[in-house]
């Protein structure tokens, strides 16, 4: 049986509680035999890796790369990540450059270099950051089975840690966080726009985005996400948005069978 973590309750204030016992929960997921056997797996064969072919062929490897960047999904898909593979990172006409989802160019970026290197010894760091990535992602999915705002939570966190970190332009890193679905969503709730302006010219949106980040947190740099408690302070925004959304739900829908009930 795969584990299955502890989720208190919902909202902001099971997130708070939930918060306290992560870690640990974290631990008892990543050392469950289920995944341990995946990451022994790979770990013993993905020095075996040199091709694209060699990967989509090997499917117990194909998910846990998939996997450590969000993109199980894709695990039947071999034509397309094949396909991913074998245009590479570095051509703006690259598959993965041209697709919204910029989970799929972060997978080929890091692939690519366990794919190419010569020797089995230089593949350890990075067959490590993967299996890093896996335990890490996993642990998120588990969460997101019992209550997914968590998991984008969690998610969101994570992200906005490592892309502050990023050598790239405030502007850059804004159009990263629109192209990154589960990122994206966090901050779209905690700043309060509606998923409409996804239909607007993205150049319009990152303006949108900006403006609304300095009106809600008083910065639109997303270098202050280094700060534990920036990102906190967006967590907490996204939940307590979504729990009044829920509420407001929940009240409509109580208005309509009161209606409903008059009619009859």
């Amino acid at each position: 049986m795969s584990f299955q973590p502890i989720v208190p309750s919902a909202g902001y204030a099971g997130w708070v509680f939930f918060d306290r016992i992560a870690d640990k929960q974290k631990e008892a997921f990543v050392n469950a035999p289920i995944v341990q056997n995946d990451v022994d797996y790979f770990r013993e064969n993905a020095t075996n890796i040199s091709s694209s072919e060699n990967l989509v062929s090997d499917r117990r490897l194909l998910s846990v790369v998939l996997g450590a960047f969000g993109l199980e999904d894709d695990i039947n898909s071999k034509a397309f990540v094949k396909q991913l593979l074998d245009d590479g990172s570095f051509s703006p006409d690259a598959l993965s450059n041209r697709l919204a989802n910029k989970q799929y160019s972060a997978f080929v970026e890091a692939v690519e270099p366990l794919i190419n290197a010569k020797e089995p010894s230089t593949k350890t760091d990075i067959i490590e950051d993967i299996i890093v990535r896996f335990k890490t992602r996993g642990f998120e999915k588990a969460v997101g089975l019992q209550n997914d705002d968590f998991r984008l939570s969690m998610n969101a966190d994570r992200e906005l840690e490592e892309l502050s970190q990023e050598k790239m332009s405030n502007d850059a890193m804004w159009f990263t966080i629109m192209g990154n679905p589960p990122l994206r969503n966090v901050v779209e709730v905690a700043l309060g726009l509606p998923e409409s302006i996804g239909k607007l010219d993205i150049d319009q949106q990152l303006g949108i985005f900006q403006n609304q980040a300095e009106k809600t947190f008083g910065f639109n740099e997303i270098t202050e996400f280094s700060d534990e408690n920036r990102r906190d302070e967006l967590v907490q925004r996204f939940l307590l948005m979504k729990e009044v959304s829920t509420i407001q739900t929940l009240n409509s829908s109580q208005i309509a069978l009161q209606l409903l009930g008059g009619l009859g």
